[in-house]
């Protein structure tokens, strides 16, 4: 069973060693970055950045 699956049934898991939890977060961490660089007037553009995240 893989670190990830471990976290969907809400079991304890070690998320610093599994390359695929660290790469979701990493583009979680640059997706947040780039919503954050936006000017708070471009709806359109934080709209569409922040529907990434779900």
């Amino acid at each position: 069973m893989t670190e990830k699956e471990k976290s969907q049934l809400g079991l304890l898991y070690n998320a610093n060693y599994d390359e695929e939890l660290i790469e979701e977060r990493l583009y979680a961490k640059g997706l947040c970055y780039e919503y954050n660089q936006l000017h708070p007037r471009n709806m359109e553009e934080n709209e569409k950045h922040s529907s990434k995240l779900y």
